[in-house]
């Protein structure tokens, strides 16, 4: 039976934290594969029936961790990286998954240009090495073919889905319970396309009127400071902004 290595350090993170739980959730209970998690084994137990936990507290982002992570990987016969965090070394093949490339494409978003440019090195030497790269939407894969040149061919779009308990119909915002509204859930930054749901919403309200549009997810500072997002959602009684909210709510 071949072991496929999942590089789950990240699993407790937001963001990318809930592509892999959710990820891990259905891709562990395939019986054709041994699985082994690398990663903090508090938060990785739920998956220990069906997967062989490798601890590991080597920081995501680093020289140590892209150097030293690689003998977790040993004996592994496919590795899969949820980010573009890729050690040196790795001696099975690897899959990547790419979800943006927000740090090139927005300047507020670029850490310092030391920081960049080992980036830009980093995802050359994944698009030229990886057996197989994952984008999360066609835009992402589109950005990886202008900005690096990345072949399109080498590049699968697979699409998030919401999960099962994500889908109810029990619970609608505070006087929303008798409207019709659109959900949009994620972090208002400047690479989550606000500026896209706002232009399409007051697109849609031309015709739909009683539509509302209720906006899930933590405000960047950097988004507020640029575009003030939140005077702009005061302005109009019928978008709502919430910040936090739990999978129940």
């Amino acid at each position: 039976m071949k072991t496929i290595t999942f590089d789950a350090r990240m699993a407790s993170h937001p963001g990318i934290g809930r592509y892999i739980r959710s990820l891990l959730k259905e891709m562990v209970t395939c019986e054709r594969y041994r699985f082994k998690l690398i990663g903090n084994p508090c938060v990785l137990d739920p998956f220990k029936p069906h997967a062989e936990i490798v601890p590991c507290d080597l920081k995501i982002y680093g020289l140590k961790g892209l150097f030293a992570s690689s003998g977790f990987y040993r004996g592994a016969d496919l590795i899969h990286i949820p980010h573009f965090n890729v050690p040196f070394n790795l001696k099975a093949p690897f899959v990547a998954t790419i979800h943006d490339l927000i740090h090139f494409e927005f300047e507020e978003y670029k850490p310092f240009p030391g920081a960049l440019f080992m980036l830009r090195l980093q995802l050359n030497r994944i698009f030229k090495n990886a057996a197989g790269i994952i984008a999360v939407s066609e835009a992402t894969r589109q950005s990886c073919v202008r900005m690096f040149n990345a072949s399109e061919s080498s590049i699968q779009v697979i699409y998030e889905a919401a999960e099962e308990n994500l889908t109810s119909q029990q619970s609608r915002p505070d006087g929303f319970e008798s409207s019709r509204y659109i959900l949009c859930v994620g972090s208002v930054r400047e690479h989550k396309n606000i500026h896209g749901i706002l232009s399409a919403y007051e697109y849609i309200r031309r015709e739909r009127p009683e539509v509302k549009l209720v906006i899930l997810g933590k405000l960047d500072p950097r988004f507020e400071s640029k575009h003030q997002f939140l005077k702009k959602v005061s302005e109009n009684p019928d978008i709502v902004h919430i910040a936090n909210a739990d999978d129940k709510e």
